[in-house]
């Protein structure tokens, strides 16, 4: 075979595979699907962790919608000192250590919500937060690089906290605090887990 028609050959073929990598100032992009809300029980996974664990009254639910989202809605009340409603997932030690970030879907009502993810660290009451910013009534595809998570304990930063582990994930959710009192409603279409590659 002529070095030209092997040439040749590789830039056609489908399948050929390019081992040379990203050229230079050129960024890949890798993604896992963690969650997705398109079939009937997806929201069995997640459980309503609210504020009546120590004595409050928020309530919250969650369920897949028609058209194949999360919805995780309630009431958060500032009653007998509660002030938060929450939903989370456990994993059997999810490994996203070769992950820089999350990447979601979400249409908020204009709240105030953050991502929570618990790992092997213990953290009473508490785990590794990151607030969520969504204008209300829009989906937003938001971007949550894993070392911008903060570990908190009733609320407050934990100082000497360390980062957290992404080889030993075990829960996933989202809450809604801060005394905001009401009726709120957020919705997931999917989260991803995603790293960048390249120069």
């Amino acid at each position: 075979m002529s070095t030209a028609l092997a040439v040749w050959l590789l830039v056609v073929t489908p399948g050929a595979v390019d081992h040379r990598g990203p050229a230079q100032g050129q960024v890949t992009m890798s993604e896992r699907l963690l969650f997705a809300f398109d079939v009937p029980d997806a929201a069995r996974k997640w459980v309503p962790v609210n504020d009546t664990v120590m004595g409050g009254v928020s309530t919250s639910t969650c369920r897949v919608t028609e058209s194949g989202t999360l919805q995780f809605n309630g009431e958060v009340s500032l009653a007998n000192n509660g002030g938060f409603a929450s939903i989370r997932t456990g994993t059997s030690s999810l490994d996203l250590s070769s992950y820089d970030e999350f990447v979601l879907r979400i249409r908020s009502d204009g709240k105030r919500y953050a991502l929570s993810v618990s790992t092997d660290y213990p953290i009473a009451a508490g785990a590794y937060y990151f607030n969520l910013k969504a204008d209300a009534g829009e989906w937003r595809e938001i971007r949550v690089p894993f070392h911008s998570f903060q570990a908190r304990s009733f609320g407050r930063r934990i100082p000497g906290a360390p980062p957290m582990n992404t080889a030993d994930i075990r829960a996933v959710g989202f809450i809604i605090s801060d005394k905001q009192a009401g009726p709120f409603l957020l919705e997931i279409d999917w989260i991803k887990a995603a790293s960048r590659q390249g120069d």
